[in-house]
């Protein structure tokens, strides 16, 4: 049952309806994804030679997303669930919307909702990226497509290409992580906009991730992208 769970001793905790009064900041706090301004992780502290829990600074991007009207967002697609935080915290914030969740592994993604569809996939395969759309009917039909995946170039670029044309008018895509040093092509398309690439495109909008050399230590400035279909 996604309306509440059991604690000890049998009882039922019914969540539900405090869940979707949450922001999306605060679900990915919650579930523990770095869109969020800052999330718990387990590293490794060498002084005492162990793992221990730490909050982390997260890019915050959730401010960005939570900005669309949730009751009209009926489709997402998710490239790179991983262990499903970002997964989780779109399911329960777009509540009214299905999740298509693709990766190459599901491997420790415990994340499970009627909701929720994981499939398989390699975001760098134009070809199955072109069948999934078929096979699910969702040509023209997203809402959302968020890009969390490899952060290669190529891959991004393949993905941006095959899904872009299969959002709504008004549809969002958004590129998490672009760097000027680790996505250079990327960074030149949609940030400098030296492209032909960029056709049916209504607006681009660039934020800065909130994680840097002066927030982490070793860290390039990231930045998300989000690009709006006309």
């Amino acid at each position: 049952d996604e309306k509440k769970h059991i604690m000890q001793g049998g009882i039922y905790s019914k969540y539900h309806s405090s869940i979707l009064k949450l922001s999306f900041n605060e679900l990915c706090i919650l579930f523990r994804t770095d869109k969020g301004s800052m999330y718990e992780n387990t590293v490794y502290n060498f002084e005492k030679k162990k793992y221990v829990k730490s909050l982390i600074v997260g890019h915050n991007y959730g401010r960005y997303y939570e900005k669309y009207n949730k009751r009209n967002i009926k489709n997402i697609v998710e490239i790179g669930s991983f262990l499903g935080c970002g997964t989780g915290a779109f399911k329960c914030f777009f509540y009214k919307s299905k999740v298509f969740a693709l990766d190459v592994t599901f491997e420790g993604n415990l994340i499970n909702s009627k909701k929720i569809k994981k499939i398989l996939l390699d975001q760098s395969d134009k070809n199955k990226l072109k069948k999934f759309i078929k096979k699910n009917k969702l040509y023209k039909n997203i809402d959302l497509i968020s890009d969390d995946g490899s952060h290669i170039d190529d891959h991004i670029l393949i993905s941006f290409k095959a899904l872009f044309p299969s959002l709504k008018k008004g549809g969002k895509y958004f590129i998490e992580d672009v760097t000027k040093e680790l996505t250079p092509k990327t960074y030149e398309i949609f940030i400098k906009k030296k492209s032909k690439i960029l056709q049916r495109i209504k607006n681009i909008s660039i934020f800065k991730s909130d994680i840097s050399a002066k927030t982490q230590s070793k860290s390039k400035q990231r930045y998300l992208i989000i690009i709006e279909k006309s």
